[in-house]
């Protein structure tokens, strides 16, 4: 307390000092001490005020091109975190560019800048996450004035941190839902599965659902009648969904369908639900799917011609492909095998199926680049093959598949199979795996839940019978490429 008081009195006797000096007519020697004092401590505040600025420019800097790197890390499953690391700098340049730095200063502070990305555990809703860190160092330029008062290399480090959380993505898939209007519990089972899917497309973030296999069943008259129901039913699903045709569609009805609704000339033809069946898809794939499904690619023609009477022309397997991150989806409807050519007797309809591989065993050149192209930007390919049908193909068309397999690597196929076992290797190569929809899906509106978690592709079958999305079986993941 003492002291306390004597230096109150020091600084008293101080001020005093300077007042009996200023009285005395010393005003010049007091403003000679004080201006220098001041301009002493402007150039500080000046150059604190500057230091502030600058770190704030060089963090939001960093900052910016942080992000920048995130949403490349999580959206490009092919760039590597090397890659990722330039990015970040580069941008780091442009944005301090921005901030009125000069391209030497920009440059010097992403030479001397550190970028770690280190790979966290994944949870539940994330394939990945990732940590960021960026240390930035700027070394900021003196003058000579206030070179006096700070050390030559006046540094600005700054430390951002970051957190990606790259959120995954699944698919339905639905085989065979043949909407029956005979059977009268169609409607109300086929409810019960859309209320389950939409009870879980936000928790598991389901992009869109996929159809393997037949839409409708296998019926003469109706088949116009069972697409109203399917799509009466399923309007009220909460996704996208992409179909395919079975064998009930366009096999088994052709040449024996009594359906009078299918042409809009009011036309009767023994083919009327197989042209139907056909001409629905082929719209959808050229009109719709193609505006939505990322690089899509289509083995179809669709074409009309004539003046008094039209013919609808149809031309090609109707197979289609896309590419979803890193997975590449081939659509191959019923089989690889089946083809057929057919024309109504008056002309109104041309019709030419073409297989993925001929009797003599050539695979379509279409198919062939198709997978060429996956290959060499090494994505996941998945094939969805309702009938891999052994006993309605040739030996040569069967060999031809297996080497097709093996040459391609694919990864995965989603179809039926004689076969009891719910999973195994394909064609004894212990690469593909076959996913046998016939022995694991045993109820009618049961479906598979396909889970992309970056580096692999988690299958589960799900059960539908109690209203709920209910777990039915776990079976192997799917290795993907990251």
């Amino acid at each position: 307390m003492l002291k306390k008081i004597f230096k109150n009195k020091l600084k008293i006797h101080f001020f005093n000092k300077l007042l009996f000096f200023s009285t005395k007519g010393n005003f010049a020697m007091i403003s000679a001490i004080m201006i220098p004092l001041l301009a002493f401590l402007l150039g500080i505040a000046l150059v604190t005020s500057n230091y502030l600025l600058h770190k704030s420019s060089v963090e939001s800097a960093s900052e910016e091109a942080l992000n920048h790197g995130m949403s490349l890390i999580c959206s490009q499953d092919d760039i590597t975190r090397d890659d990722v690391k330039k990015i970040i700098l580069k941008d780091l340049i442009v944005s301090l560019k921005k901030n009125n730095f000069t391209k030497q200063e920009a440059d010097l502070v992403a030479k001397n800048s550190k970028i770690d990305i280190t790979t966290l555990i994944s949870d539940s809703k994330n394939a990945k996450s990732y940590h960021f860190y960026i240390k930035s160092v700027y070394k900021m330029p003196l003058n000579e004035i206030t070179k006096i008062f700070y050390p030559k290399d006046l540094t600005i480090v700054t430390h951002v941190n970051k957190i990606a959380p790259c959120h995954y993505k699944s698919y339905v898939m639905l085989p065979n839902p043949q909407s029956n209007i005979v059977k009268s519990d169609w409607n109300f089972i086929h409810r019960r599965t859309v209320n389950a899917i939409n009870s879980i497309i936000e928790d598991k973030n389901i992009a869109y659902m996929i159809i393997n296999g037949s839409m409708t069943s296998y019926d003469h008259s109706y088949y116009s009648a069972e697409i109203r129901q399917f799509n009466n039913v399923y309007a009220y699903l909460n996704l996208l969904i992409f179909r395919s045709i079975g064998v009930r569609d366009y096999v088994d009805n052709n040449y024996e369908c009594s359906d009078k609704e299918i042409l809009s000339d009011g036309s009767y033809s023994i083919h009327s639900c197989s042209f139907a069946a056909l001409n629905d898809l082929s719209w959808r794939i050229i009109n719709d799917y193609s505006a939505i499904l990322p690089e899509i690619n289509y083995d179809v023609q669709k074409w009309k011609e004539g003046i008094f009477i039209h013919t609808h022309h149809i031309k090609g397997s109707l197979a289609y492909t896309w590419n979803d991150n890193n997975i590449h989806f081939v659509q191959l409807n019923d089989s690889l095998f089946y083809m057929d050519h057919y024309r109504s007797v008056i002309g109104s309809i041309d019709c030419q199926i073409e297989s993925m591989i001929t009797p003599n065993g050539v695979t379509s050149l279409w198919f062939q680049r198709d997978l060429e192209k996956a290959r060499k930007e090494n994505k996941a390919i998945i094939l969805f093959i309702d009938n891999i049908d052994k006993c309605c193909s040739t030996p040569a068309q069967r060999h031809e598949f297996e080497n097709l397999v093996a040459r391609y690597k694919i990864a995965a196929i989603f179809g039926k199979e004689t076969d009891r076992r719910a999973e195994f290797f394909y064609g004894h190569n212990h690469v593909t795996k076959f996913y046998n929809t016939k022995t694991t899906l045993h109820n009618s509106g049961d479906f598979i839940l396909l889970e992309n978690k970056g580096h692999s592709l988690d299958v589960s079958f799900y059960n539908t019978s109690t209203g709920r999305a209910t777990l039915a079986k776990k079976m192997s993941s799917i290795t993907l490429p990251h």
